[in-house]
């Protein structure tokens, strides 16, 4: 007698219709405003960490770019082109977050690996925006109040996601790659 029990259920096929963009109020070509511009590069400049990180952050709104740059020589930036609503809407409400994972905006990197250097994606959602930390010394307290209360998890996860990192930059992420899938399969289990 089998322990495992299925009954198929033959779902019907779910048809889905894309929605233009205007509905939801995004329009790729409109341009942001000179005083939406610079509420876009106080928000960027209040991170006081990414100024460490990236020499400038580059926006592409309605086919128009601006720049916020850092003060300082680096040449690493990085360049997302969006509508001017999502943009506003993620820095007004602090969820810029939802930018980098909603596969939509146009992110180009230069001179950095990946959004996972140097911590930028925690410096600009998580630890900022989530966390509330801008200055080094919020961000100093913020980091340590976690590890205070994650204890050793916060260890084990933050050796995952650097050794996954340092992984990434040597082997090549080609589906056809044994390394990669042997590895990825490894990383998973650990997980």
């Amino acid at each position: 007698m089998s322990l495992w029990k299925y009954e198929k259920i033959n779902p019907k096929k779910l048809i889905v219709i894309p929605k233009k963009p205007e509905l939801f109020g995004d329009n790729w070509s409109d341009e942001l405003t000179k005083e939406e511009f610079e509420e876009v590069k106080k928000y960027f400049s209040s991170k006081e960490r990414l100024g460490k990180i990236l020499g400038f952050i580059r926006i592409k709104v309605g086919g128009k770019e601006s720049t916020v740059k850092f003060k300082n020589k680096l040449k690493t930036g990085i360049t997302f082109e969006l509508p001017r609503n999502s943009l506003l809407i993620s820095i007004r409400y602090r969820i810029f977050d939802d930018l980098l994972i909603g596969n939509f905006m146009k992110t180009t990197l230069h001179n950095i690996p990946n959004l996972n250097y140097k911590n930028l994606k925690y410096v600009i959602a998580n630890w900022s925006d989530n966390g509330n930390a801008n200055t080094e010394e919020e961000l100093d307290n913020y980091i340590k109040s976690y590890k205070i209360r994650a204890g050793k998890d916060f260890l084990y996860y933050t050796f995952l996601d650097q050794s996954k990192n340092l992984f990434l930059r040597f082997i090549t992420k080609k589906t056809n790659s044994s390394i990669y899938k042997i590895s990825k399969k490894i990383y998973n289990a650990l997980r």
